[in-house]
Parts: structure tokens; sequence; C-alpha cells
């Protein structure tokens, strides 16, 4: 049996969808119901801001989620993924090459959990709702790393 929760969300779908049918012109056919359907999907998720996901569609909320994926290869050991949060200063910490480092985010970013993309000595600080909030290349002369802001 769902979880109650579950049932909530598939019932506020439901509403949501009433609601957008409800202002259309009814459909002719069963065609012309699944274009219509077809359409309120495609403008919910893919044009429509969401306000918890910080103005993004939930469509690019959801592409820049983690995924695995059937017959992906291993990771290559020079690119890593690291689950962190921004502490009270606005920074994260990272060892590398042997070194810890602290990459400045900034201080409105403090307590928001992030994830760091690591390629080579390339950083990338992204909020879990897939936001770039800053990204840097290392520099292993300074032990504390300014990072740039996404234009």
């Amino acid at each position: 049996m769902p979880e109650p929760q579950t049932c909530g969300k598939v019932e506020r779908c439901h509403q949501t969808l009433k609601g957008f049918l409800a202002k259309r012109d009814p459909a002719a056919s069963i065609a012309e119901l699944q274009a219509q359907v077809d359409g309120i999907v495609e403008y919910y998720n893919e044009r429509r801001p969401h306000r918890a996901r910080g103005r993004i569609t939930p469509a690019a909320a959801y592409a820049a989620r983690d995924k695995a994926a059937p017959g992906m290869s291993a990771i290559d050991p020079h690119f890593r993924i690291r689950h962190d949060k921004v502490d009270v200063g606005g920074k994260v910490s990272l060892r590398f090459g042997n070194r810890m480092l602290h990459l400045g985010v900034g201080r409105p970013w403090a307590g928001t959990r992030v994830r760091l993309y690591i390629a080579g000595d390339d950083i990338r600080v992204v909020s879990e709702e897939g936001e770039l909030i800053a990204q840097t290349t290392i520099d292993l002369t300074k032990g504390y790393q300014k990072m740039r802001k996404p234009r």
C-alpha cells in the first residue's frame, strides 16, 4: 500500500491537472485531450519556475541531480563528487594534493548543503538544487582558495 504522503502528492498533482484542464475548452477526442495534457505537463515541468527551487524549472532541477544509469563506466579517479555543508564563515574544506584547502564560497551560503565537483584541479560548488554557487582552479601555493562567482 502506498505511503500517505505519496497519495497526497498524487492527489495534489490531479488537483493541479484538473485546474489546468478546467481553463481550456473541452477536448473533442482522446487525442485532443492527450495533446492538452501533454501541453500542461510540458509547461509545468519545462517552463514554470518553481518557488521552492530558487526559481528554476522542475526539469532543470531534476537534470542537475546526480544520477546513475545502466552500463555507466567506472568514475575516472581524477574526478570525484564530494557532499559537504558550507560552514558559518562561508567556507568548505577540501583535502587536495595532500593539503587541506579552504574554499571561500561566501557567508550568504553558510549552512547550505552543497556538492563539490572536482575534475583535476577545477572545482565547482553546486547547491543541492543544482545552482552553480562558485568555481575555481586550485592554486597549491595558497591554502585559501578564492572562488569565482558564476556569471
